[in-house]
């Protein structure tokens, strides 16, 4: 039985995905299996890919999507270790030969990936991008993911406890795996850069709405029934994916514009990642700086709301930390509405429903008995 299975699913891409099959043909570390899962190509990939009969598993299946090819080969892999390689992406030489060997000398390590290079379509390297390291573990991982599928590998064996890619995901689905894998067994990084990453020039921006449907998915896929998400950090999730549909937004609009459209779609995901979050200090400002470096029109509203916020926050927590009932009342209502701020409440023990949560907080600020409150409070809005 070979060490690694090397799965290569392809749609499409028949001189490419040559290329990518001589690039594992071509590897230090010899001891694997290449299955190649055309997902029904209609160009020559079956007759270009035929040239390697002797060295590759060739399937083909109807077209179901990238998940499903994924997992049609996995089924078929017998190797102890799995790896993916996209058909428009290479391995360097040494890249089966470095995991393998980390995973025989960590045996309690499930899942490694590396540092990888990002190169045009001919293969001039446009940036090394280190292996992101996770301190916070599969929570950390789950809203800042940086992952590249080709740069992963994992035992086979974990596959017996998880379910594979989420069929009916089309983008974040290797997210969701790796973080389904994080969430049950160890992973680790490995700094030396060990995958080519084509980009593609000229392709068409995906749709911000398709992105954030996609990763509201897998929020709400990862949060069911997974008491270790608070909810501050799901708010932080949330407030997250809007903040970076927002920013994509507005690295294309030109500043000169003065299509309504474009500004009032950004304006939208804006708001609403500063409603799911208006606590985070470094987001506001780093977002209010992005969009005072587009110019003052785009600029200057939601630059001063943000300091609103901020301001808000800032008098919010220092009227619990002294019991202040006249002062929160004030700050709350001049800024930030009840209906957003009872969930925050409710996630420190207060009653669910709007009316008897308001009722509780003021009794408990009452008898001056919000200090520890405040205290938590604090530190998951500087979290």
């Amino acid at each position: 039985m070979p060490t690694v299975s090397v799965i290569i699913p392809t749609y499409n891409r028949a001189q490419l995905a040559r290329e990518a099959v001589e690039s594992v043909l071509a590897q230090t570390y010899q001891d694997f299996e290449i299955i190649v899962v055309d997902d029904g190509s209609t160009d020559d990939t079956a007759e270009v890919l035929a040239a390697y009969s002797d060295r590759i598993r060739y399937i083909r299946q109807d077209n179901s999507g990238v998940s499903a090819a994924r997992n049609h080969g996995m089924r078929l892999a017998r190797g102890s270790y799995i790896a993916f390689l996209d058909s428009d992406d290479l391995f360097l030489p040494n890249k089966l030969a470095v995991q393998v060997s980390y995973f025989e000398d960590h045996p309690n390590v499930a899942m490694t990936y590396t540092a990888y290079i990002s190169v045009d379509e001919n293969l001039q390297p446009l940036n090394t991008h280190p292996a992101r390291e996770y301190p916070g573990g599969h929570k950390e991982m789950l809203i800042a993911c940086t992952i590249a599928t080709p740069t992963v590998m994992f035992r086979r064996s974990i596959l017996d406890a998880l379910e594979p890619f989420d069929e009916h995901m089309h983008l974040a689905e290797d997210i969701d795996l790796w973080v389904r894998i994080a969430t049950r067994y160890a992973f680790a990084t490995i700094q030396e850069p060990l995958t080519y990453v084509r980009i593609h020039s000229g392709g068409t921006p995906r749709d911000p709405e398709e992105i954030l449907n996609a990763y509201m998915y897998l929020f709400e896929k990862s949060f069911k029934g997974n008491r270790a998400y608070s909810w501050p950090y799901k708010r932080r999730a949330y407030a997250r994916m809007h903040y970076i549909c927002a920013a994509d937004i507005l690295s294309r609009i030109d500043p000169n514009s003065t299509d309504p459209n474009k500004n009032q779609t950004y304006y939208y995901y804006f708001w609403k990642a500063v409603r799911y979050w208006p606590f985070s200090r470094t987001a506001l400002h780093a977002i209010s700086n992005r969009m005072r470096e587009r110019g003052r029109r785009i600029v200057s509203l939601p630059r001063r709301a943000a300091n609103r916020l901020l301001l808000s926050r800032e008098k919010v927590l220092d009227s619990l930390q002294f019991g202040d009932l006249d002062k929160i009342a004030f700050w709350m209502s001049r800024h930030l509405e009840w209906d957003e701020v009872y969930p925050i409440l409710e996630s420190y023990g207060f009653h669910p429903d709007p009316d008897k949560a308001k009722a509780e907080f003021i009794a408990k600020l009452t008898a001056a008995d919000l200090e520890p409150v405040a205290a938590r409070m604090a530190h998951d809005f500087d979290a």
